[in-house]
Order: structure tokens, then sequence, then C-alpha cells
């Protein structure tokens, strides 16, 4: 299971304003589906929270044949105009996604949105708010959120277990602090 965001494919601005370290839009999207691909295989679920394009059907679609994984998606503020031939790609397309399951003998409550919450059902009963949009510039340490941006994860899909650590170490290492519910 891995969890992403704000790939913004074949956005150009976002080179401008996020990513100085890529000379063109070109290059962002090649190093974007490599690090994707090295990381999802075929069969692993993947949940991008929001913002995947900037660009019209042909182009999303390409990507999208390019990526490994059955991919889920919560919708972003960039992913308003998608067409039925892009949205049929994903397993699912929705606002947000709540869930609880078990990871390694643990139940975790999942709570995944593409803009950050201050509040949550079971926010304060240890579950965890996963989200994106901010490319790393809000954080509340008092609550169990994390950005998923590929900005925050060095432009690779962050694993659950990716996901584990890195909450365990902004703020909580008993149980009732890492989504146990």
């Amino acid at each position: 299971m891995f969890f992403t965001s704000d790939t913004h494919w074949w956005h150009t601005n976002i080179i401008r304003f996020q990513r100085h370290s890529f000379d063109s839009v070109e290059e962002m999207n090649e190093v974007l589906i490599q690090n994707w691909n090295s990381k999802i295989g075929p069969k692993d679920e993947v949940y991008h929270l929001g913002d995947v394009f900037f660009c019209g059907q042909d182009r999303s679609l390409e990507i999208l044949d390019r990526l490994n994984g059955r991919i889920h998606l919560v919708k972003g503020n960039h992913d308003k105009k998608m067409s039925r031939a892009v949205k049929d790609r994903f397993v699912w397309v929705k606002s947000d996604h709540i869930f609880k399951f078990r990871h390694k003998g643990e139940r975790l409550w999942l709570h995944l949105y593409h803009y950050p919450c201050a509040s949550w059902d079971g926010s304060y009963h240890g579950s965890w708010c996963l989200h994106g949009h901010t490319h790393g510039n809000y954080s509340n340490p008092d609550m169990k959120i994390l950005d998923m941006g590929v900005d925050c994860w060095d432009y690779y899909p962050a694993s659950l277990d990716d996901v584990i650590e890195r909450m365990a170490k902004q703020g909580g290492g008993s149980k009732s602090s890492r989504g146990i519910y």
C-alpha cells in the first residue's frame, strides 16, 4: 500500500514555484514516473491524494499507461475537470476516503483528503489524516496529520511503513498516538 499526492504531471509552473531541481516539465514527468515505478509493482494499491495532472485527456492517459499499481484517487483542486476516460482508469475517484484496517497486527484508522484538516472523525482517538495540497508548507504538531505530497517524500510515493515511521518520528511512539483506535 502506497500514498502520494501533488504529482502535477505536465504542470510547468509547479517547477518555478516548488520544484527548482527540474529543468523542464518533461524531465519532472520522467523522474516522477521512474520514481513511482521503482517502488510500486503492478498489483500494489496506491492512494493518490489529488492534483495528479495539469493537462488534457491524451497526456493524462499516456502517464497512466506508464504507471504501475492499482490507483485510487482522492480528488484535488486540479482534478475537477477530468474526462470519463481518465476517471475510468482509477479504481475509484472520491472527495475523501476513510478506512480501518490491520497492519502487522495493529488496527489503523486513516482519513485521506486532499486538503489538511484541523479536525476529523477520530482525530482525538488516534486516527490519522493523510493529505496533500500544501507541498510541505503546513504542519500541526498537535494532530496526527501528514503531508503526502511528492515534494515531502523526495519525489517518491511513500509506503505504509514509511508513513508509520514518519508519523512516529513527528510525535508519538505510543500505540495510542500511532493510529490505534
